[in-house]
């Protein structure tokens, strides 16, 4: 075999065992290794520059970006030369009656592999004079970092001397701060020392005056409870001997009325039916305007029945029925010692429904006694305030003769 058809031989098949035979591609490397350096050093040989690098060299930047395309379109042609090396071993016949083409492409191959050969000596040549600026930049910039930390020194310690001045003065500064300090708080513990002497003579002497006056209000106290436990003894014994004798008179009373009762029945059947009819008549009429009238009426109709009617007026200071302080008025049936609470009126509402119970309950609270009935006389009763009526205990009557003591 001939060099050229060796040369041939190598240039078709080279390709296709650089791609599939890996220990025939590492002995092509080993061998071209002294020419070219390897792609893990080339690569972290070129990452440090442009790391190092990468303000400086943005016109060198460009020329990378430029061997880049470059060798793109390399790798490119490769596999352009690739693919027709494939079609030329289906179509050998074919590539032989094209072989004159086939080594003019070659050529020109040959002559942009060498020009890309030049321009990859160019980059390294750039690489190493980039790298050359470098250490001169790099040597300049210690030179320049050397200077600043001895100006950096200087300057620490001037100010290093200026703050040790500065601290001198403040420590002399706080002693004197600290003497004067230590005198006026002796000056000051001598006046409150002082002060507090004389609040212990003056509290001293105002507790003594506290002490005899408190002694004198207890005597004048002591005066007082034992007159007022002697006026309350004697109102005690005259109230006993009042209710004694209040006690016989209604008993006689009673007697005499149940006598009285008997006989007058009858007769004042046919007057008290009169009576309500024209008194209720009145009260629908007059309204509010003849209140007072409408239960002086009733009152004496129940007087006819020896029934008395009393009419009680108390003074609510808290506002206990009224929500302020007002007078109360309550009319109460006394009968064998029965307190009765009655409201006679000439209408009601559901609201004097309640009115009439918190009058009842301060009469209690005041006197001291309990209501043993609640009793409303009217002609005129709301409906609405019968339920109310009946759930606060309080008997209703439209008429004075229907009410049952």
């Amino acid at each position: 075999m001939s060099i050229q058809q060796l040369r041939e031989s190598i240039l078709n098949e080279l390709p296709t065992l650089m791609q599939n035979d890996t220990a025939f591609r590492e002995a092509v490397i080993q061998m071209t290794r002294f020419q070219f350096a390897d792609k893990m050093e080339t690569e972290n040989r070129f990452d440090h520059v442009m790391a190092r690098l990468d303000r400086m060299m943005e016109q060198d930047r460009k020329k990378l970006e430029r061997l880049d395309r470059i060798i793109d379109e390399e790798r490119n042609i490769r596999l352009e030369n690739q693919i027709k090396w494939e079609e030329n071993q289906k179509n050998w016949a074919e590539n032989e009656r094209k072989w004159a083409e086939n080594e003019r492409k070659w050529a020109e191959n040959e002559r942009k592999w060498a020009e890309n050969q030049k321009q990859i000596v160019a980059l390294n040549t750039a690489i190493q004079n980039l790298e050359l600026r470098l250490e001169r930049k790099m040597e300049e910039d210690r030179k320049m970092w050397a200077a600043q930390q001895e100006e950096n020194r200087q300057i620490r310690a001037s100010i290093q001397q200026k703050w040790e001045e500065q601290r001198e003065q403040d420590q002399k500064k706080w002693a004197a701060f600290e003497q004067k300090w230590a005198a006026q708080q002796e000056a000051n513990d001598k006046k409150w020392a002082a002060q507090r002497e004389q609040d212990d003579k003056k509290w001293a002497a105002f507790e003594q005056k506290w002490a005899a006056q408190q002694e004198e209000n207890d005597k004048k106290w002591a005066a007082q409870r034992e007159q007022d436990d002697k006026k309350w003894a004697a109102f005690e014994q005259k109230w006993a001997a009042q209710q004694e004798e209040n006690d016989k008179k209604w008993a006689t009373q009673r007697e005499e009325n149940h006598k009285m009762w008997a006989e007058q029945k009858k007769a004042t059947e046919d007057l008290n039916r009169k009576y309500n009819q024209w008194f209720g008549a009145v009260g629908r009429r007059w309204g509010l305007h003849s209140e007072a009238s409408f239960r002086n009426a009733l009152a004496g109709i129940l007087k006819d029945f020896q029934i008395e009617v009393l009419n009680v007026t108390e003074w609510d200071e808290d506002g206990v029925v009224f929500g302020r302080p007002d007078q109360v008025e309550l009319d109460i049936i006394i009968q064998n010692g029965l307190l009765i609470a009655c409201e006679i009126k000439s209408s009601v509402s559901k609201s004097d429904m309640h009115v009439f119970e918190k009058k009842v309950r301060f009469y209690e609270q005041k006197q001291a006694r309990q209501a043993t009935r609640m009793i409303v006389i009217s002609p005129m009763v709301d409906e609405n305030a019968l339920p109310l009526a009946k759930k606060l205990g309080i008997e209703v009557y439209s008429y004075a003769e229907d009410v049952n003591l």
